[in-house]
């Protein structure tokens, strides 16, 4: 998918402006992925997706009566580890016994800078509320270790108001009332339920940092007319500079 030398290539430069990537007819999306986008995240260490959500003037939203400032959130993601672990394996492919394993992983280092990252964020907001998305009532290790490191970032931050709620539980509020997410959140994707978001922003740990348009509408992939964003594709060259 890459050079050889596209690391060192790439290195010197404080922003990357990657769009979509991907041809599914010819390489399979896994290939295209883990050759390109997945290998910027982890070579690069950019342990920060970024989403701000925001509604735009103009913009048609699902939710009723809701106008521009009503919406504005960010979603932060930890964007090294978790599933997206490489860990795991095939054996005896092809077979009755054919077995399948994919490890994901959770790191005190890689869960604690992203909560603090995710804290941070919400001090800078004006309601200083962030709320922690989980899933542990049904992974029942990871997710309550991920509980647990976000109840002991949180006594470093006690100007932050925070809760935590089950991964689907947030898009109810979420629907019912978009304006109470005006704030910094460690929150999974919900933002399609409300608004066409902003795209996404990598931000760097050690070199730099990447932006990714979400060129396709988060309907296109049902639609044959595969309609494209190009808004998202102009803001996302403005993330490294304007966002926090």
């Amino acid at each position: 998918m890459l050079p050889d030398d596209w690391f060192e290539r790439l290195q010197g430069f404080d922003a990357i402006y990657f769009g979509a990537v991907g041809w599914p007819d010819k390489v399979p999306d896994h290939v295209s992925l883990w050759g390109s986008l997945l290998k910027f995240r982890r070579d690069f260490d950019q342990y920060v997706n970024l989403r701000p959500v925001r509604l735009f003037p103009g913009v048609a939203c699902p939710l009723a009566n809701k106008k521009p400032g009503d919406i504005d959130f960010y979603v932060v993601r930890e964007n090294t580890e978790g599933e997206y672990s490489s860990l795991g394996g095939r054996m005896f492919e092809g077979t009755e016994r054919e077995m399948v394993v994919q490890e994901s992983v959770f790191t005190r280092q890689g869960v604690d800078r992203i909560l603090q990252y995710a804290f941070e964020l919400a001090q800078q907001r004006p309601r200083k509320s962030l709320t922690a998305a989980t899933k542990s009532n049904g992974m029942a290790i990871s997710m309550p270790y991920w509980d647990e490191r976000v109840a002991a970032m949180a006594q470093h931050y006690p100007d932050i108001r925070w809760d935590k709620a089950a991964y689907r539980h947030p898009l109810r509020p979420l629907r019912a009332e978009p304006g109470a997410f005006r704030r910094g959140r460690r929150l999974q994707p919900v933002r399609r339920y409300s608004v066409g978001s902003r795209p996404g922003l990598y931000r760097y740990y050690r070199y730099c940092a990447i932006r990714q348009p979400s060129t396709r509408s988060a309907t296109s992939r049902r639609c044959s007319s595969r309609c494209t964003a190009p808004r998202q594709i102009f803001m996302a060259r403005t993330l490294p500079i304007r966002s926090p």
